[in-house]
């Protein structure tokens, strides 16, 4: 994919996002900027610093550790960012930027990020990275996933096109800062309350509640309370770890670094507050002391991020990393909850979410705080639609002054008054929708809990489909707060849970049917024209069962191998991301081949049926290899089908796309 021309932007102010194929456009703001200090500088050097250059003030914070600071320009001075560098703390400066959606944009000079695709190792990565004349800056905890500097004598943007124009190369962009970006208001401590799991219709700041305006959570425990397997991932300012209502409940660390601010240690220790209360709001142990979580018998995984003056790249490598935490533990389940907010579109947070919900994992986030409509002035992460976004309730069932609203909206939930653990064993009243997506993440925890075989598709469904009505108390906005107000009851009580107590008898010719990885398609084993057996297969086991369809409901196995087991005529199976699908490739008519296919590695067999249970590759490359076609199936997105191009009644043709870009080859048997 080519970048496009600095003079297809105005003033090269802008670059496609390979990721999504969106162009981005930016303009400079003139009364703010990102400047860039010595690494480690003092408190005393920047307030020298504001006292005697041409600066107002630190605008939205600074990071005397990563060494940058948004500060605001005095307008005597011109406003110039480029006139700072005169500054002696200052090595290089750079406007705020606004972007095409009118967000404000905090690009860390001199750096961008790059995203290599999962066929570059390190040592290629390095070296292309060195060849575009750029140094390291940060090895992300993303596997491929780089910060380097902008190579000397480019502007930024003219980088991010250079990187992007490389085939290796999923996506670049700026280095972007997060100031601020907790979404919660500050509240006064006046007395606990938790009105949000069940409503009585008790005053609340003096203001009299609806009763019944909750979440039904003391119904829901008689249900379930939640079990240990299924975690909830706090990414958040992390949590004060002794706390006495947390501390029984918070996952075993291990070795794991759960500090992903740039700390000195792996400690996911709370300075601030904000990911202690969420954590609370969501899972905090059931002792007869302080408060009580919706899912309190489920676990805590704490990961802290810098909220204040932090990095988006960290953002998504620890979203990244409960991904890879999802595939290494199948015997778990991840319900992650984001209470946070990034100033716009970030190509990194983004292909993180979509790479982690795609290893079954439930995502949370906060719908934001702005009072505004995001379908029409977008917020994000909350507008992506892999995850639940979700507004804000006061204890009347209202839509909080505060919270956003709009069909990007997924669900509703309490959020004005929230009372929970805080810093330091204590707790404290908190308003929000940073409040209110704990308890949806609570909520899909108790789903969950109820029968882990769910997938996050089938726990998403039950949860934005058992709310309670939102609309005839809040004329206004109907049809933009979501399916309704979050209801535990209703959902861990759903039909769609399909709960089975017992495992056995669960199974179709022998084959268990009993792992979220299951996956079944119908084949042509004896070239009859009829599809009329079925295969199963277990990504990551090798497992591949034949089922021969008889007299009533009786299947009887053809082939069966697993689990685990070695895959099919030499084909492993032994990858999570594998997927078969049946294929006319001899233009018989038939659907008596099988294609086998591992995105992201360019790998992709095509298997003929011969006598008996004998399997012949006519096609094998990889793993990894180069596609097929031209194609090369180097990206995890990717999926391939059968099609039918000519009209001839045949599916012998193959689409290959990958979502997120414009581009959808075809390609000939």
């Amino acid at each position: 994919m080519s970048s496009h021309p600095s003079d297809a932007f105005a003033g090269g102010l802008g670059y496609v996002d390979k990721s999504s194929g969106r162009r981005k456009v930016f303009r400079p703001s003139t009364g703010e900027a990102m400047v860039r200090l010595e690494p480690g500088i003092t408190r005393e050097a920047v307030e020298t610093l504001v006292e005697s250059g041409p600066l107002l003030e630190i605008s939205e914070g600074v990071n005397r550790a990563r060494g940058f600071a948004a500060v605001r320009l005095d307008p005597a001075a011109g406003g110039d960012a480029a006139a700072l560098t005169a500054q002696p703390a200052v090595t290089d400066a750079l406007p705020v930027m606004i972007d095409e959606d009118g967000a404000t944009r905090y690009f860390v000079p001199g750096e961008l990020t790059v995203r290599f695709d999962d066929t570059v190792d390190s040592e290629r990565a390095t070296a292309l990275i060195s060849r575009q004349g750029s140094a390291v800056v940060t090895v992300q905890r993303t596997p491929g996933y780089y910060t380097v500097t902008v190579p000397q004598g480019q502007d930024l943007f003219a980088a991010v096109r250079a990187y992007s124009a490389l085939p290796e190369v999923r996506f670049a962009e700026p280095s972007e800062a997060g100031f601020n970006d907790a979404l919660y208001l500050p509240d006064d401590v006046d007395f606990a309350r938790l009105w949000g799991l069940r409503n009585a219709g008790q005053p609340v700041r003096g203001v009299l509640g609806t009763a019944g305006t909750d979440i039904r959570s003391t119904d829901a425990w008689d249900v379930t309370r939640g079990v240990p397997d299924v975690v909830i991932a706090i990414i958040d300012t992390g949590v004060t770890l002794t706390h006495p209502d947390l501390a029984a409940n918070l996952l075993p660390q291990g070795g794991e670094d759960w500090d992903f601010a740039d700390g000195p240690d792996r400690v996911p220790e709370d300075h601030d507050g904000h990911g202690t209360h969420v954590a609370g709001t969501a899972a905090a142990v059931d002792n007869t002391r302080g408060v009580i979580g919706v899912a309190p018998d489920c676990r805590i995984m704490p990961l802290r991020i810098d909220l204040t003056t932090g990095m988006n790249q960290n953002r998504a490598d620890a979203i990244a990393y409960v991904g890879r935490q999802a595939r290494a533990h199948r015997e778990r389940r991840y319900v992650i909850n984001c209470s946070w907010r990034t100033s716009g579109d970030h190509a990194g947070i983004r292909t993180a979410i979509r790479e982690t919900v795609a290893e079954n994992v439930v995502i949370v986030f906060a719908a934001g705080n702005d009072n505004v409509d995001t379908a029409v002035t977008p917020r994000y992460p909350g507008v992506y639609s892999e995850v639940i976004a979700v507004a804000a309730l006061d204890s009347r069932n209202k839509k909080a002054s505060f919270s956003n609203y709009g069909t990007t909206v997924d669900i509703s939930a309490p959020g004005v008054h929230t009372w929970s653990t805080y810093r330091g064993g204590g707790y404290a009243f908190l308003s929000g929708t940073s409040m209110a997506a704990p308890h949806v993440a609570g909520v899909a925890a108790l789903v969950w809990s109820r029968n882990l075989e769910l997938t996050q598709e089938q726990v998403r469904a039950v949860v934005e489909s058992t709310c309670d009505d939102t609309n005839q108390d809040n004329p206004g906005y109907a049809g933009k707060l979501g399916r309704g107000r979050a209801n535990a009851f209703r959902a861990v009580t759903s039909r769609l849970i399909a709960f089975t107590p017992e495992r056995a008898g669960a199974e179709i010719g022998g084959f268990d049917v009993w792992d979220g990885r299951d996956q079944a398609i119908a084949f042509d084993y004896d070239h009859s024209g009829r599809q009329d057996h079925l295969v199963f297969y277990r990504p990551g086991t090798g497992t591949l069962w034949i089922l021969k369809h008889g007299a009533g409901n009786n299947f009887t196995p053809v082939y069966a191998e697993g689990s685990p087991g070695k895959g099919i005529s030499g084909y492993d199976l032994a990858d999570d991301r594998d997927r078969v699908f049946a294929f006319d490739y001899d233009h018989s008519g038939k659907l008596d081949h099988l294609v086998l296919y591992r995105p992201g590695t360019g790998t992709l067999w095509i298997l003929k049926h011969g006598a008996g249970n004998n399997f012949t590759p006519v096609y094998a490359e990889g793993s990894p290899g180069r596609g097929i076609g031209g194609y090369d199936l180097a990206d995890s997105r990717d999926q391939v089908f059968a099609f039918d191009y000519d009209h001839s009644g045949k599916l012998d043709h193959l689409v290959l796309y990958r979502p997120g870009t414009p581009r959808v080859p075809r390609a000939g048997a």
